[in-house]
C-alpha cells in the first residue's frame, strides 16, 4: 500500500502514546497495520469494539491526519495515513498488526476470484495488487501525494511491451483503485485496462466463463512473473 501525508512525530507523537496506550484505540491502530483498507464495521468485527466507540476513535485519529478515509463504491474505508507512523507504532509502542488466524475476511470466498479477477476491465485481486506493487517498485508508475502517474521509464518499457500508453478517452490513463478483498491499491484507468487486454492477447490468461474471474495459465503466470517480478 501506498501512504501519504506522514504526521508531524515531533507535534503529535505524545497524542499518538496515548492512544497506543488506550485499548481501544490501540485495538484500532493494530487492526490498520495489517495494510488492508477496512469499513468502521469490520473493524469494530475485528476488534470487538462497539461501533460508535469505533467510528469515534477513527473521528480523532482522522483530526490527527493519523487514519485517511477513502471513499469508493459509495463506501467509506479507513487506512494508515502514513508507512513512517506505522513503523513507529510498531518500534516505539509495541503494536503490531492482528495475527493471520484474525477472523475477519474480506472479499470473495472463491479462490479464484481472490487470486485475480476483472474489475472494470483492469486486473484486480492478488495478482492485480501484486502488479500494480511491482509497477511502482520498478518505477514505472509514481504515486506522489495521492496522484498516480505514468513515469517516462514506464511509457518506455510499457510501450515496448506492446500496451497502448495513449489515452484513448477522457477518462484518466492510470488511477488507483481500493481492491475489493486485498484492501490494497490496484492499478484502474486505461492504462490498467490496457495491460489486462494484453495478457489476453498473449495467451498468459483468459477471462472465467460466467465469472469475472481471470484465469493465468502456469506458463502465463510465470511470464507475468519474468516480465515484472
Amino acid at each position: 500500500m501506498i501512504y501519504h501525508h506522514c504526521m508531524n512525530h515531533s507535534r503529535d507523537t505524545g497524542q499518538l502514546a496515548e492512544l497506543a496506550a488506550d485499548p481501544a484505540g490501540a485495538a484500532i491502530l493494530a487492526s490498520l497495520l495489517s495494510e488492508r483498507a477496512l469499513r468502521s464495521n469490520e473493524i469494530a468485527s475485528e476488534t470487538n469494539l462497539p461501533l460508535d466507540s469505533v467510528r469515534s476513535q477513527l473521528a480523532r485519529m482522522g483530526e490527527m491526519t493519523l487514519v485517511s478515509e477513502v471513499k469508493q463504491g459509495g463506501r467509506d474505508y479507513y487506512r494508515l495515513t502514513c508507512n513512517d507512523t506505522a513503523q513507529m507504532l510498531e518500534r516505539r509502542f509495541g503494536l503490531y498488526a492482528h495475527p493471520p488466524h484474525a477472523r475477519l475476511r474480506t472479499g470473495p470466498a472463491d479462490l479464484e476470484l481472490r487470486r485475480a479477477r476483472s474489475c472494470y476491465g483492469h486486473l484486480a485481486g492478488e495478482t492485480g495488487v501484486w502488479l500494480y506493487d511491482q509497477l511502482i517498485a520498478r518505477g514505472y508508475l509514481s504515486n506522489t501525494g495521492g496522484a498516480l502517474v505514468l513515469t517516462p521509464r514506464g511509457a518506455k518499457s510499457l510501450s515496448n511491451f506492446g500496451v497502448n500508453i495513449e489515452p484513448v478517452s477522457r477518462r484518466p490513463l492510470c488511477r488507483t483503485c481500493l481492491d475489493w478483498s486485498v484492501r490494497r491499491s490496484h492499478l484502474a484507468g486505461e492504462l490498467g485496462k490496457a495491460l489486462l487486454q494484453r495478457f489476453y492477447r498473449l495467451g498468459w490468461a483468459v477471462p472465467g466463463s460466467g465469472t469475472r474471474a481471470v484465469n493465468f495459465s502456469a506458463s502465463g503466470s510465470a511470464a507475468l512473473e519474468k516480465q515484472f517480478g
